[in-house]
């Protein structure tokens, strides 16, 4: 088993994520996932107005808590960190800032006292922890009865292949503390050549990943994966229940497989008629080692009532709907067609998806979207249209 202290002398050593300047960061228009200001309506979607009061934010590294302290000034942020240099990171530009609305600790997550906070982040901590299980239940105590929970963890359809070979680089006793005993380590996974698959997680387009990151990767104390159904495992054993995707772009068929194709005719049909989480996890087989999907990143909540609450919104008289504020729309130089753009999709609207985003300029009733005249096209492709935008998370559901 992995120590507390092995993992925190990892940290001390290697400081990952590196450090940004966080006010710069969010100047430049860049936002976190989740970030409460521009995602409330994805974190309470039964109430986009609410508030919380305090929040939590555990494994906050060197940049986390600076970052959500200085969008929410009228949030306050508890926030702790196994690394020291971390903590005194945050500490020194607090003061430099004049942060108030912050307080960070060096505590591990499992010393977290339980406080009902309102909004907890948890992202990229479990992937850490001896079991993940005693985690969530842990976070899970620390959670108001209405409160929610942000987690992120390493997507095991994109780093089976991390994993895969670890155990040789534990087993031969590379030195992470030691510069030469690590470039021998990458040497070794560079000469597996670039058809096998760990040595293709250490290699980015045309060159090989920095040597921090293949530390980060690979040589890491500890380093769990999940697959979609590893952690529906793991909510129905810790009491918790899953709200949404950040991004549903990435587990839903109708923005990666072409709706009839020519070489598998029915096979979109027969993958979007299976049972949800089997489909996500499906999905999420076929493309999760090809695209740039690192991570699962997801709110969970405390009350079953919440289980998958903008999923099923769409029938309900009082849904509203709205553009996710990081779309773009656009019309590339040369090119007819119209496309929404962000990081991870490049999305082709046909002429019912681009009315309905046109009349989103604010939140409108589903029902009235509908029935609006503006649109031309019939019921049925108005309601297919408008689930293929909320599938690639270019809208979003909310009351």
């Amino acid at each position: 088993m992995i120590s507390n202290n092995d993992i925190s002398k990892f940290f001390e050593h290697y400081p990952f994520p590196a450090v940004i300047n966080v006010e710069e960061y969010i100047g430049n228009g860049i936002r976190e996932p989740f970030d409460f200001v521009d995602d409330a309506n994805i974190i309470f979607p039964e109430d986009t107005k609410r508030k919380p009061k305090k929040s939590l934010i555990v494994g906050c590294g060197y940049n986390e808590a600076l970052y959500h302290a200085l969008r929410n000034p009228k949030i306050s942020y508890y926030a702790l960190d196994i690394s020291n240099n971390a903590v005194e990171h945050n500490k020194k530009v607090m003061k430099e800032h004049n942060i108030e609305n912050l307080e960070v600790v060096n505590q591990d997550l499992i010393e977290a006292k339980n406080e009902n906070y309102d909004l907890i982040y948890a992202k990229n901590v479990v992937s850490f922890v001896n079991s993940p299980l005693e985690a969530l239940k842990h976070l899970s105590e620390c959670l108001s009865d209405d409160g929610a929970l942000i987690l992120s963890v390493p997507n095991a359809y994109h780093f089976s292949a991390v994993n895969f070979i670890r155990p040789l680089l534990r087993n031969l006793e590379f030195d992470l503390y030691d510069l030469e005993s690590v470039k021998d380590a990458f040497e070794l996974i560079k000469g597996l050549g670039h058809n096998h698959p760990s040595a293709m997680m250490a290699f980015n387009k045309e060159e090989f990943i920095p040597l921090v990151n293949f530390i980060s990767l690979f040589l890491t104390p500890k380093f769990n994966i999940f697959t979609i159904q590893d952690l529906f495992d793991l909510y129905a054993k810790s009491g918790l229940f899953f709200q949404n995707w950040y991004d549903n772009v990435l587990y839903y068929p109708s923005t990666s497989i072409r709706h009839n194709q020519d070489k598998h005719p029915g096979f979109y049909k027969k993958i979007n008629s299976l049972d949800r989480v089997l489909m996500w996890d499906s999905v999420g087989r076929i493309f999760g080692s090809r695209r740039n999907h690192q991570n699962h990143t997801m709110c969970l909540r405390k009350k079953s009532d919440y289980e998958f609450f903008p999923y099923n919104l769409f029938n309900n008289a009082k849904t509203y709907v709205s553009l996710s504020p990081s779309q773009m729309i656009k019309t590339p130089e040369g090119v007819d067609s119209v496309f929404a753009v962000r990081a991870n999709i490049r999305m082709k609207l046909s002429p019912e998806h681009e009315k309905i985003i046109d009349l989103l300029d604010k939140p409108q009733l589903v029902s009235s979207l509908l029935e609006s005249k503006k649109i031309s096209s019939i019921n049925d492709q108005r309601s297919d249209a408008l689930l293929d935008l909320f599938e690639a998370s270019v809208v979003r559901f909310h009351l």
